[in-house]
């Protein structure tokens, strides 16, 4: 009898050891990383309600990185460079696009030599236009505009050359050709206006 009352008696401390051990698990939080879609990694209280009334400190930083997420999943983000509003920057980049299509056709011989010239310039005249935007001093915008003007300008030079060697049609040259007349004569008077 001794020895069952004894069983008993560490059975019961047994069980509440136990009950304290998931008394401290529930008032403590819990707290596991997750990996969202996005691959953004938050942090996630488990805990269902705070005891004080505010909601801690930690729980709003996990709901505002939520939101977060929720926001990058939902492609809520209006975020721009102000370059992306100039139309010369917008009618470069489509000209870019339009001679790195040119020189695909032209042999393999030139692949090293005006292809890629002609692309690197091509490319060359939006991305000038781009750097100087971005948090530049006036005259220093202008020196830039300036070498995006003169990329265009080699541009021009190259689709001669490609001409001349019959690498492109005359309607190909006529084309290009009156797209960087329009695009130099915009970029010009953007330029001007830069104070």
């Amino acid at each position: 009898m001794l020895r069952f009352a004894l069983r008993c008696s560490e059975r019961e401390k047994i069980e509440e050891k136990k009950q304290k051990k998931k008394d401290k698990r529930k008032k403590r939080k819990k707290i596991r990383t997750s990996r969202i879609n996005s691959g953004i990694i938050s942090i996630i209280c488990e805990k269902k309600k705070c005891d004080n009334l505010k909601m801690c400190q930690f729980e709003n930083e996990v709901w505002s990185r939520k939101s977060e997420v929720r926001r990058l999943k939902n492609k809520v983000i209006n975020m721009k460079f102000k370059f992306e509003d100039l139309i010369i920057w917008q009618k470069a980049m489509d000209f870019g696009e339009e001679i790195n299509t040119i020189a695909y056709k032209f042999p393999s011989t030139e692949l090293y030599n005006l292809s890629s010239q002609i692309r690197r310039a091509g490319d060359s005249v939006a991305l000038n236009i781009s750097e100087g935007s971005i948090g530049q001093t006036n005259p220093e915008f202008k020196r830039f505009m300036s070498d995006s003007i003169r990329s265009l300008a080699e541009v021009v030079t190259c689709l001669h050359k490609a001409k001349r060697r019959d690498y492109i049609s005359e309607y190909e040259f006529k084309k290009l050709y009156e797209t960087a007349y329009n695009i130099m004569n915009m970029m010009i008077a953007f330029r001007n206006k830069i104070n």
